[in-house]
Parts: structure tokens; C-alpha cells; sequence
């Protein structure tokens, strides 16, 4: 192998080298950068997903309290008396106030009146078995001790997620003695799901917490979040989609629900595809490089040293010292 040749290979494997190496390096770098990014922005996603379940139990308590510190409320869970029914509890407060259940309770946690109603189809539901159940076993919803006590949360019925608030009755300027509890819900059913996608341009899906049944994407989520209910676990469902898991607890404080929010991989892509024009950059400097260092040392070095050996080889040849 003559000197052009060794040359030129010693500089090929150089300019490999160190391009693999940079190549490794910036895309573990980048990969992991951007890795960092879009799971931030997806845990964010999960937390405003949180929030927007949170305000929307809000505006329900809100309706509730309204309602429940209302001198005619105050009135009526003592005579019951038809006209406040006939007045108020008419299809058209379910759809103002979007609530799916009203139960009005005495002290003694009596049902003075209940009614369920689909403010969607605008038709009647059957009031839960399982919620009448849940009021006469457990004093959390049905009973208060204090004028400003108040329960606010989810809870899972057979019905499907219910969005739920109790509050004390009470007279229209706050004050008692607490005469009974009203509760107002509203369940988390496709419409109202679809509704709050609508409403705040996140995709999320809630299905019952547990291990039985839930899609193959959940088992590594339910390992995470099972020793970690409050964390997030956040994992890759395709080169396109990320998706971002938590634990929804109940008024009791137990896990009730999985709450799995997904978003497109768009900055992940947009990152690998400026990585790849990088990429593309760096080998065509290091290829140019190559080239100028190449073309130096052949000028400079390469060609003088191969004219050297040529005299050098002639001298040898001719023993002729005067060349």
C-alpha cells in the first residue's frame, strides 16, 4: 500500500470514527432532551386535565351551595310543599345547571325528594340503588355538623363516574340551624366527556381503577401507579402517540378511577427530523474537512515525501548522487 493510499484510509477511519462518535453522542443527547420535553408537556396536560375535573366539580358545588343556602330550600325540606317542586325542580334547572341528580335529605337523612334526569336526551333517569344505599350507610354525604361543611368529589356507581357535592341547608344568609343536605351530580358519562374534550382541546379517557379487564397499555401503568397512586406514569403507546396515566381518588380517599390522558409525539418528531438535518449537516463538514485535510497533506507532505523516496529510489538505482 503506497503512501497515498495509507494516508487516505487513516483519514476515512478517522472521519468514521469521530462521526459515529459525534453521531452516538448528539443522538442520545437529543433523544433524551426531547424525551424530557414532550413528558413534561404531557404531565402538564394530565395536571390541566386534573384541574378541568376539579373546576367542574366546582361549578357543581357552586349550584349546590346556591341552592342549599336558599331560604325556600330551608322552607321546603320542613313542609315539602308541592309548589317549590312544581317551581323549581323542573327540566329545565337540570339543563341550566347541567346536573344529572338532585337529592334533597332532612336532618334524620330522610329522602324529602330525589330525581335523576338525562339533561342530554332531556329525559328521566332512575335515581342509583347503590347511591340511595351509599346516603344510608355513611354520614359523609348526608349529613353535615357545621354550616359550612361541604363534600365535594367522585365516586364510582354502576352508572358510571358521578361528580358529586353536599352541602348543608341553610337559610339564604348562611345561617341555621342546619335544617338538612342537598346533593347535586353530575355524571362523567361520553357526552359530558366529549363536552370537556371540546371545551379544553385535551383527549382523556377514565375507566374504573383496577387490574381486571383494563387494555394491555394500562399493566405497566398499574405496576407504577399502584405503590404510586398520586404519580404520573407517562409512556410511549407509538412513534405517534404518548400517553400519560394517574389515579383518580374518591370522596373517601380510595382510588377509583384510571384517568389516561394521550397526546401526539409532534415535538418528538419535529426534534428527530431537525436532528436528522443535523446529522446531515455534520457529515457533510466532516466529509469536507476530510477532503481540505486530505488535499494539505498530499501537497504539503504527502506529494514532497513521495518525490523524496522517488530520488531516493533513482540514486539507488543509477548510484548516481548528483540528483
Amino acid at each position: 500500500m503506497n503512501l497515498y493510499k495509507k494516508t487516505f484510509f487513516i483519514i476515512s477511519l478517522i472521519f468514521f470514527i469521530s462521526f459515529l462518535t459525534l453521531y452516538a453522542i448528539t443522538n442520545f443527547v437529543v433523544k433524551r432532551g426531547l424525551q424530557r420535553i414532550e413528558e413534561a408537556e404531557l404531565r402538564s396536560k394530565v395536571k390541566q386535565t386534573i384541574n378541568l375535573l376539579e373546576n367542574t366539580i366546582r361549578e357543581i358545588d357552586n349550584s349546590t351551595s346556591d341552592w342549599a343556602w336558599w331560604d325556600e330550600t330551608y322552607n321546603f325540606i320542613v313542609d315539602g310543599n308541592k309548589k317549590y317542586i312544581e317551581v323549581n325542580l323542573v327540566d329545565e334547572a337540570f339543563l341550566n345547571l347541567k346536573v344529572n341528580l338532585m337529592v334533597f335529605l332532612d336532618t334524620g337523612k330522610k329522602i324529602i325528594y330525589c330525581r335523576a334526569f338525562d339533561f342530554v336526551k332531556k329525559e328521566n333517569l332512575p335515581v342509583s340503588p347503590q347511591l340511595i344505599g351509599l346516603l344510608s350507610s355513611s354520614n359523609l354525604l348526608s349529613y353535615h355538623s357545621h354550616p359550612q361543611s361541604q363534600v365535594t368529589g367522585i365516586i364510582h356507581l354502576p352508572e358510571g363516574p358521578l361528580l358529586i357535592s353536599s352541602r348543608p341547608i341553610l337559610t339564604s344568609k348562611g345561617e341555621g340551624p342546619i335544617r338538612g343536605t342537598l346533593i347535586m351530580g353530575r355524571y362523567l358519562n361520553l357526552p359530558e366527556i366529549e363536552r370537556l374534550r371540546k371545551l379544553s382541546q385535551l383527549h382523556f379517557t377514565i375507566l374504573p381503577f383496577g387490574k381486571d379487564s383494563l387494555p394491555s397499555d394500562f399493566q405497566a401503568a398499574y405496576i407504577k401507579l399502584s405503590q404510586d397512586p398520586s404519580s404520573i406514569f407517562i409512556q410511549a403507546l407509538s412513534s405517534n402517540l404518548l400517553g400519560g396515566y394517574t389515579v383518580l381518588k374518591d370522596i373517601y380517599g380510595q382510588p377509583a378511577f384510571w384517568l389516561k390522558v394521550t397526546t401526539s409525539r409532534e415535538i418528538f418528531r419535529q426534534g428527530r427530523r431537525s436532528f436528522y438535518y443535523l446529522v446531515l449537516w455534520l457529515f457533510s463538514i466532516h466529509l469536507i474537512s476530510s477532503f481540505i485535510a486530505f488535499s494539505f497533506l498530499r501537497k504539503v507532505i504527502i506529494s514532497p515525501l513521495s518525490q523524496i523516496n522517488k530520488n531516493i529510489a533513482e540514486i539507488a538505482k543509477t548510484r548516481n548522487l548528483s540528483m
